[in-house]
Formats: structure tokens, sequence, C-alpha cells
């Protein structure tokens, strides 16, 4: 789908390089850089240009926006530290999730003011206290709270914090309102996350909005497809109190279905409606 072109222009014992970062299908720009340096320092110059390639391509295509908040807040050590940490959270194993926990935690530990490094431990604990991986779940909910905490505190740009501490209400079944508010400040931070809306249709079917409900849900299925069905459960509990018995069933149904290294989704409240 993209293509990276590159270019050098040498005078006189100095070099320009450029590259551009092109979408086959529209022949749209999607990035261009440009670097110069001297014949005598190839080394440094190269170097300079893989990683300033290596940024905008994590930024354009890969990670997105939280990739400049990494670049900005993070160093390299760190960066990788978080990188590696994503990937073995997404394996839905026991031990990726482990290494993903220590990854950030040992980041939040070099990193104590960087926002990012905050709303991924909080996010990392959460999932492993409500997918079972913890072996000390109350403890993995109070760090999720106290690094979700202080992840707002840090203004987080990234929604994480706020999606933690509104799965975290909805959990103890208390002040759902205010897990609603948390809900929306996430996805005003988050419009992709399928999630978010995941969480805000957990919470909006507590509180007995049950066509609020589905739609948040089945937005989630949108963006997430079936690799969260706990998204379909949500959906068709809601449909069957909301008067949709046929989409409830076919909901149930799907939701049913085994999906290997599936997350288990928010647990439920204490409190409220079924």
């Amino acid at each position: 789908r993209y293509y990276l072109e590159t270019g050098v222009v040498a005078s006189r014992g100095r070099l320009r390089v450029y590259c551009m970062l092109g979408e086959f299908d529209t022949v749209n720009r999607v990035w261009a850089g440009r670097w110069e340096g001297t014949t005598d320092d190839l080394f440094t110059l190269q170097d300079t240009v893989s990683a300033g390639t290596r940024r905008a391509m994590e930024i354009e295509l890969v990670i997105g926006e939280p990739a400049r908040l990494y670049h900005e807040e993070l160093d390299a050590e760190a960066r990788d530290a978080v990188y590696h940490g994503w990937h073995n959270l997404t394996l839905g194993t026991r031990e990726g999730w482990r290494i993903a926990k220590q990854r950030f935690t040992d980041v939040v530990r070099t990193h104590p003011d960087a926002v990012t490094a905050h709303a991924l431990a909080a996010f990392a604990s959460w999932m492993g206290a409500v997918e079972g991986f913890s072996s000390a779940p109350a403890q993995d909910l109070e760090d999720a709270a106290r690094h979700a905490a202080r992840g707002i505190e840090l203004n987080d740009p990234t929604g994480l914090s706020y999606l933690v501490v509104a799965a975290l209400r909805l959990y103890a079944g208390e002040d759902l309102d205010a897990a609603l508010d948390a809900a929306e400040e996430s996805l005003a931070r988050r419009p992709t996350c399928d999630i978010s809306f995941g969480v805000l249709g957990s919470v909006r079917r507590y509180l007995g909005e049950w066509h609020a409900a589905v739609q948040a849900c089945e937005r989630a299925v949108e963006l997430g497809g079936l690799g969260h069905p706990w998204f379909l459960t949500g959906e068709a509990s809601a449909s069957s109190v909301g008067g949709r018995p046929p989409q409830a069933a076919e909901g149930a149904r799907a939701g049913a279905q085994p999906y290997p290294h599936a997350p288990r989704g928010p647990p439920r409240p204490s409190g409220g409606h079924a």
C-alpha cells in the first residue's frame, strides 16, 4: 500500500538526503523529510536519516498520535520498552501480559513524570486483573487506579487513564455517572478506540440506557471485530432488555463462540442492571 522514495544530492563534500513516503492507491504524499550532512561523517547522517524515517513511519502508519508523545517524553530505550510491552500485551497470554506490565512499570520508574508511562501501566494493570492473568488482581486494580489517577493529573491526551477509571468505577458498581463521564472523556481523546466504546456501552447498559448501549457496543464491534467477544455479549444483553430479541439472540450466539486469546472484558459491577 505504501512506498518509500529516497534520493541523495551531493555537492562539494556536502550531502542532502530526501525521503518521501507515499500511498500507491491515491498517489498522495503521506510524509516527506530532508537531512543534510557531510561526506566526512556518513555514519552519523545514516543514523539520523534512519531514526527520522522510522519515527515518521511509526507516527503515520503504525501507532499514530501516541508515537508523537513517546518521542516527546521518552528516550530511545524507554520507547523500545513501550513497543515491546505493547507487542506482548496484544499476544493475549499470561506471559505476554507479565512482560508488558514489567516493561511499562520500568518506564514509570525511569520516567515518573511521563504521562504515557502511567497511562500504559494503568491499562496493563487493569487488563491483567479483568482477564484473569494476574495472581493478585486486587493489587493490580489498586495499581491501575493509582497510575490512572496520576495520568489524569498529567492531563493524559491518550485517554487510556480515563478508560481505566471508567472501567474501575463500573467494576465497583458505584457512582456510575462518574464512570459515564470518564468513559465519554476517554472517547473524546480516543475516538476510534474499540475498547473505549465497549466500556461506554457497558456503563450505559448498567445505567439502563439500552439504546445508547447497543449503539456503543455495535461501534466497538465495527472497530475491533471479533477479537473482543464481550462487545457482542454486551450488545446482546442491552438488546434483550431493550426489546430487540432477534438482535439479542444473534449477539449471544456470536459472543458464545470460542475466540483464541480473546480478552474477557470488564468485570460486572455488583449493582445495577443485569
